[in-house]
């Protein structure tokens, strides 16, 4: 591959629902340093890391070049706060990046048992995924590091069996409304402590929580497709006003609007980092 980071999409239909993505960051200068910053978002992914070493705090991770035998694999699915990366010396990630729901697909314990907040160490799948991912950056082209993933993935799933949740975050990232929760328990057919439980349980986050991500994502959305106002990207997103908008915009960026947007990079459809 000849670009710093390569995107494609699975290639077998049924993973395609589930999965959004693979994608490939390969540097190998051994002076590269960078500066990432990303963004709540209601996809969730797995990050691969090759021959890197972690330290990290509340809101950042440091990777560091350092020759190793073992992979570094982190699950990053629970964030209502963007957070920042800085890379150092020659880089070679492997990320996949699940829709939705995505990733229960392909587990069979609750996401909650697995995520915490910023970040987690990733070791469910053990040896069986570590063959894969040796076997994926041994290969060259993009196309053959994509059918290995697919073909890891469709030998470990298995459909989400909670189709009220299904229902429920699907009718949250299409809704053109506001979205109040005992109305939206009631139109699937549970009680509202129902709702909350399988959110915490299968997400990982209070529905509030989810909310406010879902309406993050779709003004950074709208703001790269139009040139709205703020009084209308707040209206296209669920705020209640500007000043909801606003206010909620930096406590999710630490950033107004205005800096936020100006200082977006769109990597791929609905993925958005800003690089420094």
């Amino acid at each position: 591959m000849k670009k710093e980071i390569a995107f494609i999409s699975p290639k077998n239909e049924l993973l395609k629902d589930k999965i959004k993505a693979y994608y490939f960051h390969v540097n190998d200068e051994k002076q590269y340093k960078k500066s990432i910053t990303y963004y709540p978002n209601f996809t969730s992914t797995l990050n691969i890391y090759k021959n890197s070493t972690l330290t990290w705090t509340t809101n950042k991770r440091v990777h560091k070049y350092q020759q190793s035998e073992e992979l570094l694999t982190l699950l990053v699915g629970k964030f209502n706060r963007s957070r920042k990366i800085e890379l150092f010396g020659p880089q070679n990630k492997i990320t996949i990046v699940f829709n939705p729901l995505g990733i229960n697909h392909f587990i069979d314990i609750p996401l909650s048992n697995l995520i915490q907040e910023h970040f987690s160490f990733f070791k469910y799948y053990g040896a069986s995924f570590k063959e894969t991912l040796t076997n994926v950056y041994r290969e060259t082209k993009l196309e053959q590091k994509r059918d290995l993933l697919d073909e890891f993935f469709l030998n470990h799933y298995h459909p989400f069996a909670e189709k009220r949740l299904t229902i429920a975050v699907k009718n949250i990232i299409n809704t053109n409304d506001i979205v109040k929760i005992s109305d939206l328990a009631s139109d699937i057919g549970i009680s509202r402590r129902t709702l909350l439980r399988l959110f915490q349980k299968h997400l990982s986050y209070s529905i509030k929580e989810y909310l406010s991500v879902v309406k993050f994502r779709k003004a950074l959305i709208q703001s790269q497709k139009n040139q709205y106002s703020l009084t209308r990207l707040a209206m296209e997103a669920n705020y209640y006003d500007q000043s909801d908008f606003i206010k909620n915009t930096r406590l999710k960026s630490g950033e107004s609007p205005k800096q936020l947007f100006a200082n977006l990079k769109k990597l791929e459809s609905e993925l958005f980092w800003k690089v420094e």
